[in-house]
């Protein structure tokens, strides 16, 4: 009896997955599993081509975030969406074959050398020698293997893709910042965060033949293989993982070094022997379970299509504490466990309840938004008492503090973070421009109930609107997402055919405005960190003020 294939539909909708991959290495090929399960997903293999039927959704894996053995596999699922297409594909399924294989405890030893006699005393396992060039070749051979596309998929295709890769950095990014009374403090961050981003035909880290630095094939599988020893290299068993930072012949760490962004650092003002170098160890160390870096990301995904977004996690070993032992008898413990529990348990453990309530709040924030919307669109809603007229309209007025608020806000982080240098005179500096902009940033928002207070109060956002307005890409942004939102709200109303292509093309356009808009606004970050501009910025606020004060 033959079967029939039939031809994938289009869809009206899209199931947009995100996927955060615990760590733990006891269990890394269920994780490989859990993984394979999403790419066959993405693929329309199977159960999932009934999926995407019954909801018209197309199911697209666009966000992960891993670490240890979980960061692995996110590697691997990333690089097997990336590099598959509707007709050639890099099966997941022969990814698992690293775990059974390469897994081999015999095989990750320390081998002995006639010449040395003994390892380098670094580890047990060999990280480097083994364990990178196994995962370099699992990763060339997915290349050359590559298998025509199965001609019963129902592919999602897809442009954009992030995978963030926790890393422990042993030497930690020092940060200086100051308290309310203006003392300066040094922290150290030892948590680093390795974000590839896919960007189809503009940025693709997992395309080994897309080199715009003129690295070779082999320095993206070296450089993907490397990035996988970083986050899982557990410290006794694998070694520490050295990256150069300032070596132009080193492609492969130049690439975890833009991944990283690792020389955005204080760095010591003589380069050590041998240059400036960081050194890693297993990312789940201080980062098990990297929730946060997928919500974040959530928020700036454009839809060209009614979006319905899911966020899973694969946790291969959930806590159960209510049941245990310990919770039910609750043991006064001896001076062993208690150093146990200092230096190997409690340190070492990550709830995800901070995490789950940021998912709570964001949820939240979302549903307030489109409740005052709702409220805002409705024909019923109550206008503002005008009673009081004054020079600007009281929409207008809101609307230009919103404006200066959000400028405000942005652009105070980026001028500190550029004035933070070692002298004494310079911190003071600083310190004077962060009180003038606090004192302006009251001034102008501040709400006066005077009625000739106000209507003084009402030209201040006027001359500062008129420097900022070309400048406000956030706004054009939030304009674009609201548009195509309204777009994918007449899409789901079953238009017509022809209303819906239509639709479809507009959406499409809207989401190219919003890439253009998302480079120009990385483009106004950077100028904004420019000590001229930033200079311009405050000299415009000082003469602002002097002015209010002559009146």
């Amino acid at each position: 009896m033959s079967s029939q294939n039939f031809r994938k539909p289009e869809f009206s909708r899209e199931l947009r997955l995100g996927l955060v991959v615990y760590g733990g290495v006891s269990l890394a090929i269920y994780m490989n599993g859990v993984c394979r399960e999403f790419y066959n997903a993405v693929r329309g293999r199977g159960i999932y081509k009934l999926v995407k039927a019954l909801t018209d959704s197309d199911i697209i894996v666009d966000i992960l975030s891993g670490t240890s053995a979980g960061g692995i596999n996110g590697v691997l699922l990333s690089y097997a969406l990336t590099n598959s297409s509707q007709d050639e594909v890099i099966d997941f399924e022969n990814f698992a074959q690293i775990w059974r294989e390469n897994g081999n405890i015999r095989k990750l030893m320390h081998q002995p050398s006639i010449s040395q006699g003994k390892n380098d005393g670094e580890s047990i396992l060999d990280g480097k020698g083994y364990y990178q060039n196994a995962l370099a070749k699992a990763f060339e051979q997915g290349q050359s293997n590559k298998k025509k596309a199965p001609s019963d998929e129902w592919v999602s295709s897809f442009n954009e893709l992030d995978l963030f890769v926790t890393g422990t950095d042993v030497v930690g990014r020092v940060d200086t910042v100051f308290d309310d009374t203006g003392r300066v403090i040094d922290l150290k961050d030892h948590r680093t965060i390795f974000h590839l981003k896919h960007r189809q035909g503009r940025k693709e880290p997992f395309n080994p033949n897309f080199n715009p630095n003129n690295s070779t094939v082999q320095d993206t599988y070296q450089a993907l293989a490397k990035l996988c020893r970083i986050t899982s290299c557990f410290p006794v068993a694998f070694p520490v993982v050295t990256v150069e930072l300032d070596n132009p012949s080193n492609q492969v760490d130049a690439k975890l070094v833009e991944w990283g962004i690792l020389k955005n650092r204080k760095l010591p003002e003589t380069p050590p022997t041998g240059g400036y170098q960081l050194h890693f160890v297993d990312g789940g160390v201080l980062d098990n379970r990297p929730f946060s870096y997928t919500i974040k990301e959530m928020y700036y995904r454009a839809d060209y299509y009614p979006v319905e977004r899911k966020l899973f996690y694969i946790d291969p070993s959930p806590d159960n504490f209510a049941g245990s032992q310990k919770f039910n008898q609750m043991p006064k413990p001896d001076v062993w466990e208690v150093i146990q529990e200092s230096l190997l348990g409690m340190p070492t453990y990550e709830s995800i309840s901070n995490d789950l309530g940021l998912i709570k709040d964001r949820n939240q924030k979302i549903q307030r938004y489109h409740s005052l919307l709702a409220d805002a669109e409705s024909p019923l809603f109550a206008k503002a008492d005008n009673s009081q007229q004054t020079t600007l309209p009281v929409e207008t007025g809101i609307y230009w503090r919103s404006r200066m608020i959000s400028l405000r806000d942005r652009t105070l982080p980026l001028v500190l973070r550029m004035s933070q240098v070692s002298s004494t005179k310079s911190y003071q500096e600083i310190l004077n421009k962060q009180v003038l902009l606090d004192k302006i940033a009251k001034l102008l928002t501040q709400h006066i109930t005077e009625p000739e207070k106000r209507k003084n109060n009402d030209i201040i956002p006027q001359d500062p609107s008129q420097q900022i307005s070309n400048l406000d890409i956030d706004y054009a942004l939030r304009k674009h997402f609201y548009i195509v939102k309204k777009v994918c709200q007449l899409m789901n109303q079953e238009p017509s055919l022809s209303e819906y292509k239509m639709l479809q093309s507009l959406a499409l356009r809207l989401g190219r405005h919003i890439k253009l808009l998302e480079v120009l606004k990385m483009a106004l970050t950077k100028l904004l960190n420019h000590p001229q501009v930033s200079q311009s910025f405050y000299d415009m606020i000082s003469c602002f003020q002097t002015n209010q004060s002559s009146e």
